[in-house]
């Protein structure tokens, strides 16, 4: 066979190769199972709920639900509970087992003199060779999820081309000696 008759051949079959769909690894979050994730969605959520008050003093549940959408790896589930307080009863540090799509777990949380100002603190981490995951979750004590700036957009509205973009954010200085701007 002539050198450009197989270099012809390797030619044509090389982006062949590249439509070939890869392996799923053999285990942990590449894996797929039947709870397939779509892309863009997180492998491992948690989700951390609790009483809407709480008072000095208190002895309340917090329960926590740590959705796995991908994988069969095992995930170390950690609860911090911050100054102030105790878990009285649930286990700080667990491994769940790969096998549960959804796990629940239920916690008992001592609030001893005033409530804290930190958060209780939950996080679920696993790895492996060639990937790894953490998810993280907090109860705040009754105190409200912090937000992000938001600008004011008290700027005229913008119109390009017929299309109405909305309000400007005004930049520089403000009416009342402020700087609106970035700093």
């Amino acid at each position: 066979m002539k050198l450009t008759t197989l270099l012809a051949i390797l030619a044509l079959l090389a982006p062949a190769s590249c439509w070939a769909k890869p392996k799923p690894l053999a285990s942990g979050i590449g894996a797929t199972t039947d709870r397939e994730a779509s892309p863009g969605r997180a492998p491992v959520v948690v989700r951390v709920s609790g009483p809407e008050h709480v008072a000095a003093g208190d002895l309340f549940d917090i329960k926590v639900v740590v959705e796995r959408r991908r994988g069969d790896a095992p995930i170390t589930l950690t609860v911090t509970p911050p100054p102030g307080t105790t878990l009285v009863q649930g286990q700080a540090v667990e491994i769940l087992s790969g096998t549960e799509a959804s796990t629940e777990r239920t916690f008992k949380v001592d609030c001893k003199g005033k409530v804290p100002l930190q958060d209780l603190l939950v996080s679920a981490h696993g790895s492996g060779p060639g990937w790894g995951v953490h998810a993280t979750g907090a109860y705040r004590f009754g105190r409200p999820e912090p937000q992000l700036a938001r600008s004011p957009r008290s700027g005229a509205p913008i119109v390009v081309h017929g299309r109405n973009l909305g309000r400007g954010i005004p930049l520089g200085a403000t009416p009342d000696g402020g700087h609106a701007g970035p700093k």
